[in-house]
């Protein structure tokens, strides 16, 4: 029975493997399979597909269920894909409460790098000031690279100086002294308030420096594609941030081995851009698979 029950947890991984890191399922999974039949399930997995499909659907009143899973299941996939769902799809007090659940489970270095992932993602102004406390807060090198990354996707249209931080390059194992982050918190300061400044709403989300649009993600995808360079997290972000508002499936854009298919995912963006109804998504507005998320 053991076994069985290995074997079934292993099937269901693999099922689910690909949303930690999109949005859509490996095979057949859908909205025909009922909702309320994977939220009843004894498998976190199936409930976590169960809150994606209804997001999917328009439905974001099932993002609280994600919560205690953390609580009970310390399986990456289990939270990268928890932090992903809100992070894309919830409002920033979603964003805020599950930030507190995970506070509640610890606060370790691996906690704040979950929390600098889930603030990241959001493309609300209101995590800078998130991304900066978490800065001065850890000491794991991998977590400031990170938060710096995220810092700079909403503020810089490529990566720039708060990309790279002002650490000592040569010294890159050890993390920055208190008058380094000082320094560098001014720096995202000056760039956030210059930013803002010319934003139309004090609500509206960030982007690369600018309003979020939607569109304008999909252009900067497609140059970033076009550029011809290796692949990295810069454009990978934009693809999640690209799949998640538009419902495109991006599964194309990585082979079976995670090798970039620059082709298929041009196609995937140019399918997208010669849609007749991507002019319903209005500048400043996040969606989620093309519903907008509420401010």
């Amino acid at each position: 029975m053991r076994q069985q029950k290995q074997v079934a947890a292993r099937d269901t991984l693999s099922k689910y493997a690909r949303i930690a890191s999109g949005f859509h399922f490996e095979g057949e999974v859908s909205l025909s399979q009922s909702v309320s039949s994977l939220l009843g399930s004894n498998e976190d997995l199936d409930v976590i597909a169960g809150v994606l499909l209804s997001c999917q659907n328009g439905d974001f009143s099932l993002l609280g269920r994600l919560s205690p899973i953390l609580r009970r299941n310390d399986g990456y996939t289990v939270w990268t894909s928890c932090i992903h769902i809100v992070s894309y799809a919830g409002t920033w007090q979603d964003v805020k409460e599950f930030s507190s659940s995970i506070s509640d489970i610890g606060n370790s270095d691996s906690e704040k790098h979950f929390q600098a992932v889930l603030f990241g993602n959001s493309n609300d102004r209101r995590a800078i000031s998130e991304l900066l406390s978490l800065y001065f807060e850890t000491n794991y090198v991998d977590t400031l690279s990170q938060i710096r990354a995220y810092i700079s996707y909403q503020l810089e249209s490529a990566n720039d100086i708060l990309f790279d931080g002002i650490e000592d390059p040569d010294d890159e194992e050890q993390p920055p002294s208190i008058e380094d982050r000082e320094l560098y918190a001014k720096l995202v300061r000056d760039r956030f308030d210059e930013v803002t400044s010319r934003l139309p709403r004090s609500e509206t989300p960030l982007f690369e420096g600018s309003e979020y649009n939607v569109l304008g993600v999909a252009d900067s995808l497609r140059q970033q594609i076009e550029a011809g360079s290796e692949p990295d997290e810069r454009l990978f972000r934009t693809k999640m941030i690209f799949e998640a508002a538009t419902g495109a499936d991006c599964t194309r854009f990585y082979d079976d081995i995670g090798r970039f298919n620059r082709l298929a995912a041009m196609a995937t963006v140019e399918e997208f851009l010669d849609r007749d109804d991507m002019r319903h998504f209005q500048p400043g507005q996040r969606y989620f698979f093309g519903h907008p998320i509420p401010l």
